[in-house]
């Protein structure tokens, strides 16, 4: 019989139709012998809003976990992912970080992280040479976050910059690619050429911003209340070092209608996040409040630029786009009223 880990092709940054139960099995088998994670049964794929076969829930005789599938490109940001897991020893860490990951491309499967014995595989050509990869993490308990948590999650991601500030990725800020991008079909005028226009424009103050680790999409998706007033990030599957504002700037539409729409906070709920925020990392400066506006419209054009493969997600986003260009200096203004 074939393996199910041969003559698999890097596939782009959102199929998942490789992922069969007989893929899944098999990576779980050979996480359970080169891991340790005990015996270990394929259950179900986890839900997912777009319809993804990347997250499967799977039991193992001690816990229940939850293992993601990654292909091509994503095995890049599966290193970055594994690289905070293996400096995330400080109980203050918020995140749930990978416990283990193996990788293949050709032969077999090879050992990427196993965090419970502080291993890490260090070595860039070993990750370049996985086509595909599966990693492994707890399944906690509790709900996804909303706008009650605001504050929480606030406090949340100050605590993901301060724990992570020292910590080198691989992967750093996305807006100067965005600056550079060449648009397919531009039309003049068009919400995500003005936006690219704003900012082209203040490049030279982004640059300057100091850098962390950033989560990349802190949406009340990925962020679980495990307990009263206490938020855990998951799904860091975009995190880079970038400027903290980013992550500020994602919770802005930090929620999705039924139809995919996003739906944008109210300034009651972004300056609640902001506040929470502030309590740990300290007051913005002057200067975030003047650049945030810009960092929004760079957050959700890079998400744009992210889903062009998908057309009706793409043009979800382009929406939120123009809306943002319209109304977003008078959210921020009211924001920093409500704060200060």
């Amino acid at each position: 019989m074939r393996s199910p880990f041969e003559n698999q092709s890097p596939t782009d940054a959102f199929a998942s139709s490789w992922v069969t139960r007989e893929t899944a099995a098999a990576a779980v088998a050979a996480a359970e012998s080169m891991l340790r994670l005990g015996e270990v049964e394929v259950l179900d794929p986890a839900p997912h809003a777009w319809g993804s076969r990347r997250l499967w829930r799977v039991q193992s005789n001690t816990r229940r976990l939850v293992a993601k599938f990654w292909s091509g490109r994503q095995v890049r940001r599966l290193r970055a992912e594994a690289m905070l897991a293996a400096s995330a020893a400080s109980e203050a860490s918020p995140i749930v970080a990978p416990a283990a990951a193996i990788g293949w491309g050709e032969g077999p499967p090879k050992t990427l992280l196993h965090s419970r014995s502080h291993y890490l595989e260090n070595d860039p050509d070993v990750w370049r040479a996985c086509t595909h990869a599966a990693s492994f993490y707890r399944l906690l308990g509790g709900a996804h976050a909303s706008g009650a948590d605001a504050h929480a999650l606030g406090r949340a991601l100050a605590q993901l910059h301060q724990v992570f500030r020292h910590t080198t990725l691989p992967v750093g800020p996305r807006w100067p690619a965005l600056c550079q991008a060449s648009l397919p079909n531009p039309q003049p005028g068009a919400p995500i050429i003005v936006a690219q226009q704003r900012i082209r424009q203040r490049a030279k103050e982004l640059a300057a911003m100091p850098t962390t680790v950033v989560h990349g999409d802190a949406r009340y998706d990925n962020a679980i209340r495990v307990d009263r007033g206490v938020i855990v990030l998951i799904d860091l599957e975009f995190c880079r070092r970038d400027s903290s504002l980013f992550d500020l700037a994602s919770l802005v539409a930090p929620t999705r209608t039924t139809d995919g729409n996003f739906q944008m906070a109210t300034a009651a709920e972004l300056a609640q996040a902001t506040q929470g925020y502030e309590s740990i990392a300290g007051d913005l400066s002057r200067a975030c409040w003047a650049l945030l506006p810009t960092v929004v419209l760079a957050h959700y054009a890079i998400v744009a630029m992210d889903l062009r493969t998908r057309p009706t997600e793409n043009l979800h986003v382009l929406q939120l786009v123009s809306d943002l260009l319209e109304q977003i200096d008078d959210l921020i203004a009211d924001v920093r009223r409500l704060v200060v």
